[in-house]
C-alpha cells in the first residue's frame, strides 16, 4: 500500500501544479494596444561647436503588455535645434526612426530603447552645401510611472548619432520627459 499512498501523493501534486500554472495564465493575460508618445528634450552636443538646444519628438507604436514586461515597436518622428556655439554654429536634426523600447515593472518601470533611420542634418540653415541626409541611431534608457493604465509618464537620456559627409559624425545627447497615452 505505500506505493499506492505515493502514487497519490504524486498525483495530487501534479494536478495541483496544473492548477496554478492554469490560474496564472488566465489571471494576468498579455495585451497589446495602440501607443501614442510624445517627448520634450534638452540636447547637448558631443564634440561640436553648436550650443546646447531642444527639440520634441512624437512616436506610435503597439504595445505589448505582460506581467512585469511591456515591449513596445514604434516609429516616430524627432526634432533637435541647437543654438550657435561658436561663432554661428546652428545646427538642426529632424529624423524619421525606427525602434523598441523595453520595461520591467508595473507600477515603476525602468528600461531601455533604440531606434535607426534616417536624419536631416541642417549645419547652418540656408546653406546648401552644409545640409545632408543619411543614416542615424540612438540608444537609451528610461523610468516610467504607469500606474493609471492609459497613461505613462516618464523621464528618458538618450545617446544620438548621425552620419555626416565630412566622415565625423553628428552626436548629441538628449535628457528629457515623455508621456505616452495607451489607446
Amino acid at each position: 500500500m505505500p506505493s499506492l499512498a505515493r502514487h497519490r501523493y504524486e498525483f495530487r501534486s501534479i494536478v495541483g501544479w496544473v492548477f496554478c500554472m492554469g490560474l496564472c495564465a488566465v489571471a494576468a493575460p498579455a495585451h497589446a494596444d495602440f501607443l501614442l508618445g510624445a517627448d520634450l528634450d534638452t540636447a547637448l552636443p558631443v564634440k561640436s561647436p553648436a550650443g546646447n538646444g531642444g527639440g520634441f519628438a512624437v512616436r506610435l507604436g503597439y504595445h505589448v503588455h505582460v506581467p512585469f514586461a511591456a515591449l513596445t515597436s514604434e516609429l516616430g518622428f524627432t526634432y533637435d535645434g541647437f543654438s550657435g556655439g561658436d561663432g554661428d554654429d546652428q545646427a538642426t536634426v529632424y529624423r524619421g526612426l525606427a525602434g523598441l523600447r523595453l520595461g520591467i515593472g508595473e507600477i515603476f518601470r525602468i528600461g531601455g530603447f533604440a531606434h535607426v533611420g534616417l536624419a536631416h542634418l541642417e549645419s547652418d540653415p540656408g546653406a546648401a552645401e552644409r545640409e545632408h541626409t543619411g543614416f542615424s541611431y540612438d540608444l537609451g534608457v528610461l523610468l516610467e510611472f504607469t500606474a493609471v493604465p492609459f497613461l505613462n509618464i516618464g523621464a528618458h537620456a538618450a545617446y544620438n548619432q548621425s552620419t555626416h559627409p565630412d566622415g565625423e559624425p553628428f552626436q548629441w545627447t538628449t535628457i528629457g520627459g515623455h508621456v505616452d497615452f495607451i489607446l
